[in-house]
């Protein structure tokens, strides 16, 4: 079986995947409003760029709303993903629900308009990666990690406060955000603060009087006087 296949890496992943865990899902894909969720990490263990991309082009909603939840992943797979949101005629809503880590970070830009719930966090950073190879390999391996970083920063200084140097150094420290910071460096549109629902039946703002019964109020008395 080639392994770059996707009924190969849907094997491998059946292997490892818990029972009844989807990796994402997409909700009323022919609605006035598609929901969209990621949950997991980008790439090979959780969301591929292929298999995003495949059930994306079949949503014909006006609107998608992007509940993002991951802590990042394969960058490739993260910038095709955010590519295919961008690409999408629908008007796209990303939202963090609690993270958006490195390249799900990106993916969040992809917003025409990008949530940040309150309690969310977002972080960027500089990509890294693994190989195995000689000094010559690991010159390249540089270039190509630098080459991706200014990448990602030209993504951020697109949509956010600041140039692209800016961001290379936030990159560097690899810097967590609130979600009032993300909004601050133009990283997240607005804050969401999510309502509690009022309750279907309102308690009474005070308890009722007690009463007591005429005749046991008669013999408390008496007993008190004796």
């Amino acid at each position: 079986m080639d392994p770059t296949s996707r009924s190969f890496r849907e094997s491998i992943r059946a292997r490892f995947q818990p029972t009844g865990q989807s990796w994402y899902s997409i909700a009323n894909a022919a609605g006035p409003v598609a929901e969209v969720r990621i949950y997991d990490e980008i790439g090979f263990w959780g969301i591929t760029a292929d298999d995003f991309a495949s059930e994306l082009s079949q949503i014909t909603a006006d609107q998608i709303v992007v509940a993002i939840n991951s802590p990042g992943g394969e960058v490739w797979d993260g910038i095709a993903i955010y590519n295919a949101l961008r690409i999408h005629p629908a008007s796209v809503t990303t939202r963090v629900d609690s993270l958006a880590a490195s390249v799900a970070s990106i993916i969040v830009q992809a917003g025409d308009v990008r949530q940040m719930v309150d309690s969310a966090q977002m972080m960027i950073h500089k990509a890294w990666g693994l190989f195995v190879g000689n000094a010559d390999d690991a010159r390249t391996m540089a270039d190509i990690l630098d080459q991706q970083d200014g990448i990602l920063a030209a993504i951020y200084a697109d949509r956010g406060k600041g140039t692209a140097a800016d961001f290379l150094s936030m990159m560097a420290d690899s810097t967590w955000l609130t979600a009032a910071q993300a909004v601050e460096h133009g990283l997240a549109d607005a804050i969401l603060t999510p309502k509690r629902q009022q309750a279907k039946a309102e308690l009474p703002s005070e308890p009722p009087e007690a009463e007591l019964h005429p005749d046991l109020t008669r013999q408390l008395i008496d007993a008190l006087t004796l």
